[in-house]
């Protein structure tokens, strides 16, 4: 027997927050004096309007401080029912209803009052870092579905579908999304709609907290009210905290089927009880009161994502795509991927990008990783003009710091050794690394690269005179000297097969050509065998990449 603390099975694998861990460890060094910018955390800098504050003090001298009903006073299940009527068209009856501490809770009651063990949720990936260990804490699994910013960030219906088994009990979405600020309108949800139509066994649950929070006259609808007979497997979640700037208030509300309703009192009988009194009068000031506020506010959040998002994309290693709501950016920094800090370290990951604008930037922003996309990264632009215009110079300088490996600091071998290109690799753990050499006349230039993966027995190498290749995290790209090299167009490969995949299920994305001087680079991401149709003269061709420091090979021939 021993006194050691064992955490239960359960919660044996969560853990906090990513994102409280990552403020936690921002505001401590800001308490040691340095001056950190904390872009980290979901939450309004606005302060709770003055009404709603003075319901609450109001409610206080009226000595409304005892218990109340266990998932909320009458008058703020009025007050709820009324607010779904009123903006969202959905008629509710007092017993479909229900309040709690937070919209979280609501989501940990309905988990927990639904989810037997084995259970399936599905919860289109990035998404809030909750949702997961939510649903794992009650027994479910949470399946993701990724949504990549190409489509969005939304969910298809082709992957809802491919997703669902006889487990799945519920789909979970929020819009306008935590961490992407994606939205979904209603050429967006009605496809969904249709698929949960053709398995009656889905639940459907809807995460609205970012309603109010909205931009470029994208107009807000909820399920529920495109398909009213969705009613009797409908979840739809709310709260004050984000629109009204009451967070620290706690308190979140729900619709749906009066049996859900009743077994969410259940779990919120034997766990936190009624919702506070207090908070419970501010909440219907915030309900019923005037709303004009809102408008002011969405103006402001929104210069302030148009300042973000346009620093962003002027960076290069970086691009972001513009928000329809919430107030958080979520940009790709798969560009910065293989650059080097001054101090030699190489960025892998997207924590290792956060951690270094927190380095050298005093940035605090959130990893993709943490809400299940790599490699983006959150910033939450719920703070001054002022300190967004400051964090953003302070991030283009940190990365203007980084740089593209000079050499991989590692024994290389010449793979090549022809006069015009010579190509270099070496292995080091899970990273490869290529360099190239293009030599013609007076001119050299050196291009250099690395790839870190699971699957480097894959690599597939470039063998035309002229061009030299490499990878930048999990970019392909080839590089070619208009100067050095015209091959006629005889040089192309002539059978077919040296222009397409055998493999059907090989990504060819690709993503870029640009021109920079006399040089034409084209990127593109792929797995197992990766190919170019021509362009000018670059092609990636099937020659399998040799990292034996014994092997050399022609160039222009197969390794």
């Amino acid at each position: 027997m021993t006194s050691t603390f064992q955490p239960a099975g359960r919660i044996a694998g969560l853990g906090v927050s990513e994102i409280l861990a990552i403020t936690a460890r921002a505001s401590a060094l800001k308490r040691e004096g340095h001056p950190v910018i904390i872009l980290g955390t979901g939450e309004p800098d606005f302060d709770t309007p003055d009404h709603i504050k003075d319901a609450a003090i109001a409610a206080i001298r009226r000595g409304e401080t005892k218990y109340t009903n266990l998932d909320g006073s009458p008058e703020m299940k009025r007050a709820i029912r009324d607010k779904f009527a009123r903006e969202n068209g959905l008629s509710f009856a007092q017993n479909e209803v229900t309040a709690g501490a937070g919209a979280k809770q609501m989501l940990y009651n309905a988990m927990m009052a639904s989810l037997n063990d084995g259970d399936e949720v599905i919860i289109p990936t990035p998404c809030w870092t909750s949702y997961f260990d939510i649903v794992q804490i009650a027994g479910g699994v949470p399946v993701a579905v990724p949504c990549p910013g190409e489509a969005g960030f939304r969910v298809s219906a082709a992957a809802l579908e491919a997703a669902i088994t006889p487990r799945t009990k519920w789909l979970l979405l929020n819009s306008p999304s935590n961490p992407t600020g994606a939205a979904y309108g209603e050429e967006h949800y009605r496809p969904l709609l249709e698929v949960l139509h053709r398995h009656p066994h889905v639940w459907l649950m809807v995460d609205d907290m970012y309603e109010h929070i909205l931009y470029d006259d994208f107009r807000f609808v909820t399920p529920l009210a495109l398909d009213p007979s969705l009613k009797n497997r409908c979840l739809t979640i709310n709260g004050v905290s984000k629109a009204y700037a009451m967070t620290g208030w706690r308190l979140g509300y729900a619709g749906g089927p009066a049996e859900l309703i009743a077994g969410m009192a259940v779990v919120q009988s034997q766990s936190t009880s009624c919702p506070c009194s207090v908070t419970q009068a501010a909440a219907i000031a915030a309900l019923d009161g005037p709303q004009g506020f809102l408008k002011d506010r969405r103006a402001s959040f929104s210069r302030r994502r148009d300042l973000v998002v346009d620093a962003l994309n002027r960076i290069d290693g970086l691009t972001c795509r513009r928000p329809e709501g919430a107030f958080y950016t979520y940009a790709s920094c798969e560009g910065m991927l293989g650059r080097v800090t001054p101090h030699g370290k190489v960025l892998q990951d997207d924590r290792d990008f956060c951690a270094w604008l927190l380095e050298a930037a005093n940035v605090a922003v959130v990893p993709g990783s943490a809400f299940g996309l790599s490699p983006f990264f959150r910033i939450s632009y719920a703070t001054s003009e002022a300190e967004l215009t400051e964090a953003m110079a302070r991030i283009t300088t940190a990365c203007a710091q980084l740089q593209e490996p000079v050499h991989p600091h590692l024994p290389l071998h010449a793979a090549s050794g022809a006069d015009r290109v010579v190509l270099l690799c070496a292995a080091n753990g899970d990273r490869i690394y290529l360099a190239g050499l293009v030599r013609g006349g007076t001119r050299a230039d050196a291009v250099y690269g690395g790839f870190r993966g699971r699957n480097l027995p894959r690599w597939r190498d470039i063998y035309r005179k002229g061009a030299v290749g490499g990878v930048h995290g999990p970019w392909f790209w080839l590089l070619h000297q208009d100067a050095l090299h015209h091959p006629a167009a005889g040089d192309a490969p002539d059978d077919p097969a040296d222009r397409q995949s055998d493999d059907p299920s090989a990504e060819e994305h690709f993503a870029s050509v640009g021109r920079s001087g006399a040089r034409h680079h084209v990127c593109g991401r792929g797995s197992d065998h990766v190919h170019l149709s021509p362009a000018g003269s670059v092609y990636l061709c099937r020659a399998a990449l040799s990292c034996d420091p014994d092997a050399g090979n022609a160039a222009g021939e197969p390794l």
